[in-house]
């Protein structure tokens, strides 16, 4: 491949991007999960234009996502699985809300950004992301669950890399729906817990705290943390939140 090709290719890779938010908004690869369908059957069952689908599925196909046999059948290949919904993998939701107006908006504003040094977010909707979050629960519940699948992704690499057996009781700053901070009080069972972030967030993620078996040892606590946080702990986390 020449030069130029190379860079033409990072200039049009925005179409992979939004093909595959197309299929994660469709339900795809949850369709595919069981078995190869045709883009006439996904169409169907989807409410999508059969030859558009194809030509998509097809574009997906090419960066191994899907494969198609040789009767125009798509199926699920090992990358295109993590687009599956209930999957400790999945990476679905951040696959929707990365091409969604939320995201897509700021970063065509990228240059404003650059010129003036404003945060084009701001600029864009006049409040900053988590003041938007706050008002559109919709989007709230797709960026939780962005952050929460990719939280999964890593903790097993951070629960491998770290010891945590020294500490008594453990905050996590900004840790959303929990899932890092759930996975760690899963491992060490003496250990108490602090889940510290805004008051929505916390709301969603009483559920996650269940379902791992360790609410009863996190805490959960509302703030801000450029104020405050809470106090008494023997460690402090932060991951992915210094913007």
């Amino acid at each position: 491949m020449s030069r130029a090709m190379a860079v033409l290719q990072s200039i049009t890779s925005y179409r992979i991007s939004q093909s595959i938010y197309v299929v994660a908004k469709l339900g795809i690869a949850d369709l595919l999960k069981d078995g190869a369908k045709s883009s006439e059957e996904l169409a169907k069952i989807t409410d999508s234009h059969a030859p558009t689908l194809y030509r998509v599925l097809r574009a997906l196909a090419s960066v191994g996502l899907f494969a198609e046999d040789l009767n125009g059948r798509f199926e699920l290949t090992l990358l295109g699985s993590c687009l599956q919904t209930d999957i400790s993998n999945s990476m679905r939701a951040s696959a929707i809300i990365r091409s969604e107006d939320v995201y897509r908006k700021p970063w065509g504003h990228l240059l404003h950004t650059v010129k003036t040094g404003e945060n084009a977010f701001r600029h864009v909707y006049n409040m900053g992301l988590f003041d938007y979050l706050a008002q559109n629960p919709q989007t709230a519940e797709l960026f939780d669950g962005a952050m929460t699948n990719y939280s999964a992704t890593i903790q097993d690499a951070v629960l491998a890399a770290y010891d945590f057996s020294s500490i008594q009781k453990l905050v996590d700053i900004g840790g959303g729906q929990g899932s890092l901070i759930a996975a760690i009080l899963k491992k060490y069972p003496t250990m108490q817990g602090i889940l510290f972030d805004q008051a929505p967030v916390l709301e969603r993620a009483k559920p996650l705290l269940e379902a791992f078996g360790v609410a009863n040892r996190c805490q959960l606590i509302a703030g801000n943390f450029f104020s405050s946080v809470p106090d008494g702990a023997d460690a402090y986390i932060m991951k992915n939140i210094i913007h």
